[in-house]
């Protein structure tokens, strides 16, 4: 993309004249975008979706397990039943921390004076009173509880209002597998140990749109993942995609197509991306897995993120990483994705990867101080329809795909094949869509 002349700007920079720091306003973050915490423009939307917390195997313990998400602090377990709960952490009684609780058979029970609680908040034990007319208790007394359905291996949660819940959406690709394949979840409280660098999961420290946004903007291969240290990826996608298309689609989907020319070789690569509303992303699958991957970027709060995937992968295989996103380990630093927590500022600057410069944009990033380009289109389109549907909520109507009482149905169209350029004939995987339709 060529250099663009920059323009004087007045009011939020410095004197364009000088170029000085000096005398330059202060710099804000977009607080619609990003604050989560309850009662916020961007945490009631995201409350009104079903949201990943936990994978499904954190919960197979003999203890609490301790959950923040959208700036709420909760607590999870799971009963002799095998049904998940998520509750408020702070018992009724007198404040103690169920966190701290013991696992019963039943429900989960208070370490201070023993009342005992199932999956929905109800009292079901209160072994300290004297009174045998205490048993009106469990009528009046409920710990407030969220409900929690398990699907693809990861446990997932509804946040808003009781009255507007949806039912949980229907996914064609992971609700239907072949006999071959299964699901396999990463992500959770910790990053798994064998995850490659292309990898990262689990709970990052920067705002989750820092992270989320990076999805719509392809146009960033060229530079971060090539010139600036080398090639990351292979050298059927190490550049700018040409062309490279986007559009918003039905359901708040907003999509990119790229295509890629390796002359050498002698193939046309072309890769659909696209979010699926409103904090889920969805990849074109690499060849060796035939599907793509689902991604849910999770506030924990406005300074930390959590990602879970849903990976359909071949019974006798593993993570289908894949030529796609094939990063070399000995070349571009430690695989394991903690190694980020104990890289020197050295290390940082000769590996620099996507997870390190989000992570170097602070935070949360201060929007006020940046200049979108024509290179940014995805991104604005995606803070647009966050926006806007947002604000739906907020004047007290139902946000795309979360209508009360029913099941979403989620379009995918990202896809991933290799095309003879002469002919335009599909020699590998395949497309859902094409240029044309993002005209």
């Amino acid at each position: 993309m060529n250099a663009i002349t920059p323009e004087p700007k007045t009011g939020r920079a410095s004197d364009y004249s000088t170029g000085r720091q000096y005398g330059r306003p202060r710099a804000t973050h977009d607080h619609e975008l990003t604050e989560t915490n309850p009662g916020t423009l961007m945490g009631e939307l995201l409350r009104r979706y079903w949201q990943p917390f936990a994978l499904s195997s954190e919960l197979n313990n003999d203890l609490p397990l301790p959950i923040r998400i959208l700036g709420e602090d909760l607590v999870a377990f799971r009963d002799a039943e095998g049904k998940a709960g998520l509750m408020y952490p702070r018992c009724m009684h007198r404040g103690a921390s169920l966190v701290l609780g013991k696992l019963e058979p039943q429900g989960l029970r208070c370490p201070y004076h023993g009342w005992m609680f199932d999956t929905q908040g109800h009292l079901l034990d209160t072994p300290c009173e004297l009174d045998p007319k205490s048993t009106h208790l469990h009528r009046v007394i409920r710990q407030p509880w969220y409900p929690v359905i398990e699907k693809y291996g990861i446990a997932f949660t509804y946040m808003g209002p009781a009255d507007k819940e949806p039912l949980f959406p229907e996914n064609p690709l992971l609700d239907a597998l072949d006999d071959d394949e299964i699901i396999l979840p990463t992500g959770g409280s910790q990053p798994p140990d064998e995850a490659p660098i292309a990898l990262v999961e689990g709970q990052m420290d920067m705002n989750w749109l820092q992270n989320f946004e990076n999805f719509m903007d392809p146009l960033h291969l060229s530079a971060l993942h090539s010139t600036i240290n080398g090639m990351q990826f292979n050298e059927y996608i190490n550049f700018n995609p040409d062309p490279c298309k986007f559009k918003a689609f039905d359901k708040g989907s907003i999509s990119w197509i790229g295509q890629w020319e390796n002359k050498t070789a002698g193939v046309i690569t072309q890769a659909i991306f696209q979010t699926i509303f409103p904090n889920m992303h969805c990849e074109g699958p690499v060849f060796e897995a035939g599907k793509p991957s689902f991604k849910w970027v999770v506030p924990v709060d406005d300074h930390n993120y959590r990602s879970f995937t849903a990976w359909v992968v071949k019974k006798d295989g593993g993570l289908p990483i894949g030529d796609l996103v094939m990063m070399d380990p000995e070349k571009f630093g430690p695989g394991r994705p903690e190694a980020y927590r104990t890289w020197t500022l050295e290390d940082k600057q000769r590996w620099q990867t996507d997870f390190l410069v989000q992570q170097s944009q602070g935070p949360i990033t201060l929007h006020s101080e940046e200049r979108l380009t024509t290179a940014d289109m995805g991104v604005v389109m995606l803070r647009r329809i966050l926006k806007q549907q947002a604000k739906i909520v907020k004047e007290g109507g139902d946000p795309i795909g979360a209508i009360p009482g029913e099941a979403d149905v989620i379009d995918v169209y990202a896809s991933t094949a290799r095309l003879d350029p002469k002919t335009g004939e599909i020699l590998e995987g395949y497309l859902l869509k094409t240029l044309d339709d993002y005209a």
